[in-house]
């Protein structure tokens, strides 16, 4: 039995959104004050949208996701597209979501 790929798209397309779903729900709650402005469609726009770019990055695995979201939220919309975060994220000397982790650290430290 051979399953296409469009198969394989089409039985991933539910899961995805429970995701995404689960994840504006995430953000209702634990970021009131940053997801407040934005009714629910907007937010789950807003995560779609962001788990796009995350995998123009390499980053595709749920923590990932869900950490390069957050940090729409922390430190902006598109801070992907800050030439420095950008330059960083883009390059492909080190695994993608271990750049996330180290970039997440990095920001972390500068706001203590």
């Amino acid at each position: 039995m051979n399953i296409r790929e469009e198969q394989l798209d089409a039985l991933a397309q539910p899961a995805e959104m429970a995701f995404y779903t689960e994840l504006a729900q995430f953000l209702r709650v634990e970021m009131p004050a940053e997801t407040g402005a934005l009714d629910d469609p907007a937010l789950l726009d807003r995560v779609i949208d962001s788990a796009k770019r995350a995998s123009t990055y390499g980053i595709e695995s749920f923590a990932g996701v869900a950490q390069f979201t957050c940090l729409t939220f922390v430190a902006g919309p598109h801070f992907d597209a800050i030439k420095e975060i950008n330059a960083y994220l883009t390059d492909d000397s080190m695994d993608a979501e271990e750049k996330l982790r180290l970039l997440i650290d990095e920001l972390t430290d500068d706001a203590d």
